[in-house]
Order: structure tokens, then C-alpha cells, then sequence
């Protein structure tokens, strides 16, 4: 701890922004509470205020990175007594948040939720959280709605020196559980490789999704007009 404090205090010399930290709840064999709060404790004695803590132990020793993320398990309860232990620090905590109500479950102990992977595989979870978390108006009311603006933020980041498959990548599950959805990311993946000056990949990629919300609603038109249904 003592040596991350003295990094983190050079960090805070030498930058105007506030500097964050984040870390697990124990690691291999220092895994104890104990161990935890002091941690925390000298790392706000060099100044620190805002930390993230992934509700997880980490085993260096034996676990692949993919395994720490799933094999550990979930301790939100050892975060939620950190939070107590320290009223005076921003306490947030990150791990398998998958909802906005898992959000506002946390949010009623911590001061903060950090969402990771469920944010890349569904982005489309954040759509109401103006509404649900900010008490404002939710800006978008459907998936298409969004694309024309994620298309604009795309020119402008490949006007920044960035490559558009790395960029869109990150929208690839925007469609999750949606019809179309595979047909969705096989275009824009294909797309952004064979084409990666194209200024309209997302708003083609539009038009494929309306099709196939067409042809549902065709088909079941269809399944009423003959009884079926």
C-alpha cells in the first residue's frame, strides 16, 4: 500500500485531474477486511477520495484474467462495509451490475456503480438511465434512434487519427436479443474492415434492421389475416 501511495501522490503532483483507484477486494492470500481497509485508509491519507472497487478477489497465482472475473466470488457485501468504514470517500463499486436496478439496488449503499462488460455486450441498458437514475428525459426512444448518432461521433473520432472497426466494435451489441441483431454485427464488422472510410456504415446498417423488423411485422399480419393468430 505504501508504495501505491507514493505513486499515486506523484500522480497527483505532476496532473490537475482528480485521480481515481481501482482495485479488487483482496488478492491471493491478503484477502482479510483488515487488510482491505488499511489499503484504502493509507491510500486516502496520500489523498486519495474516489475509489472503485471491483467486488471480487483476484488470484494472481493460478487464474487467468478471464477466470478472476468469474471464478472469485461476488462479495458486494465486503464493499458495502468499506462504505461504511469510510463515509467520507466516494465508494463505487463494479462487478456483474447487468441492470439499472441492480444499479439502484447499489446505489442505495454506495456512492457509485461502475457497469463494464454488460455496458459493450448491451449498450441498449443505459437507454432509460436518464429517466430512472437522473430523473430526465431519456434522449433516445428506440436502437435506430441512435444510430444516426453514434454515426456522427464515429467521423469525428476518424478525423482523430482512429480506425472505424475499432470504434464500432464497441456498438456491436446495440441490437442484443433484437431481431436482426447477428445480421446487424456481421454488416458492420464486415463493413468496417472492407470499407474503413465509409461515412454511413451505421445509417446503411439502419435500413438492414428496418427490413427485418418489416418482415416480422409482415409475417404476423400474414399469420392474423389467415386465423392463425
Amino acid at each position: 500500500p505504501e508504495l501505491v501511495a507514493e505513486c499515486l501522490v506523484a500522480m497527483q503532483n505532476s496532473v490537475s485531474l482528480p485521480i481515481s483507484v481501482k482495485h479488487r477486494i483482496g488478492v491471493d492470500e491478503y484477502d482479510s477486511e483488515e487488510h482491505l481497509h488499511n489499503f484504502v485508509k493509507i491510500l486516502s491519507d496520500a489523498g486519495v477520495r474516489h475509489f472503485i472497487v471491483h467486488a471480487r478477489k483476484a488470484w494472481l497465482k493460478g487464474l487467468s484474467p478471464a477466470e478472476n472475473r468469474k471464478v472469485p466470488p461476488l462479495r458486494r457485501d465486503v464493499v458495502h462495509r468499506l462504505k461504511k468504514a469510510f463515509p467520507h470517500l466516494f465508494i463505487e463499486t463494479n462487478g456483474e451490475i447487468k441492470s439499472l436496478n441492480d444499479a439502484l439496488d447499489e446505489l442505495k449503499i454506495v456512492d457509485g456503480v461502475m457497469i463494464g462488460r454488460a455496458a459493450q455486450d448491451d449498450p441498449w441498458l443505459f437507454a432509460k438511465v436518464d429517466s430512472v437514475i437522473f430523473n430526465q428525459t431519456d434522449p433516445f426512444s428506440s436502437r435506430l434512434d441512435v444510430l444516426p448518432h453514434l454515426q456522427e461521433i464515429c467521423l469525428k473520432l476518424i478525423g482523430c487519427g482512429q480506425r472505424q472497426h475499432q470504434i464500432l466494435r464497441h456498438v456491436l451489441g446495440l441490437f442484443h436479443k433484437e431481431p436482426g441483431a447477428r445480421n446487424f454485427r456481421r454488416f458492420v464488422t464486415e463493413e468496417s474492415h472492407k470499407s474503413p472510410d465509409s461515412p454511413d456504415i451505421l445509417i446503411r446498417s439502419a435500413e438492414l434492421i428496418s427490413a427485418e423488423y418489416r418482415r416480422i411485422a409482415n409475417s404476423i399480419q400474414k399469420l392474423g389475416e389467415s386465423g392463425e393468430i
